[in-house]
C-alpha cells in the first residue's frame, strides 16, 4: 500500500519559511523598480506628491503579503487555504503593531502625512493578504 502523493511531500512545508519571504522581497523589488522606472520616464510624479508617498509604498506592501501568502499556498501540499490564512494572520498581526508602536511612542513631532502612510500601509498589508487567500481558495476549490 502506497501513501497518497501529499504525504511523500513533507519536505514543502520546510521549503515554506524561506520561499515566501524571499520570494515576496523578489516580487517588491521588481514592483517597486518598475514603479520608480515609471515615476522617471513619466516625469510628472514629484517625490513629495501623494502617489509617492500613499500609493507606491501601498502597493509594494500589498504585493509583498499577496505574494507571501500565495508562495505560501501553493508550496503547502496540504491545508493550502489553511495555511494561507496563518501566514495572512502572521502579516497582519505584524501590520497591526506598527500603528499602535508608532502612536503609542509617538515622541517627535510628526506630520499627518506620516499619519495617514502608516494606517494607509497597514491596510494594503491586510488587503494584499486577503486577496491571498482568496485566490488559494479559488484556486484549490478547482
Amino acid at each position: 500500500m502506497n501513501p497518497p502523493e501529499y504525504a511523500r511531500q513533507w519536505w514543502r512545508w520546510l521549503l515554506i519559511p524561506i520561499a515566501a519571504p524571499v520570494s515576496a522581497i523578489f516580487v517588491v523589488a521588481a514592483v517597486a523598480g518598475i514603479q520608480y522606472l515609471f515615476a522617471k520616464i513619466h516625469g510628472g510624479i514629484r517625490s513629495d506628491g501623494w502617489y509617492w508617498l500613499f500609493v507606491m509604498p501601498a502597493i509594494n506592501l500589498a504585493s509583498l503579503s499577496y505574494t507571501a501568502t500565495l508562495v505560501t499556498g501553493l508550496l503547502a501540499p496540504t491545508g493550502k487555504t489553511i495555511a494561507a490564512v496563518v501566514i495572512t494572520t502572521v502579516l497582519s498581526t505584524i501590520a497591526l503593531m506598527q500603528p499602535i508602536f508608532y502612536f503609542s511612542f509617538d515622541l517627535h513631532d510628526s506630520s499627518l502625512t506620516e499619519h495617514i502612510q502608516v494606517i494607509v500601509t497597514t491596510l494594503a498589508i491586510i488587503i494584499g493578504g486577503i486577496l491571498g487567500v482568496c485566490h488559494i481558495h479559488d484556486e484549490s476549490r478547482e
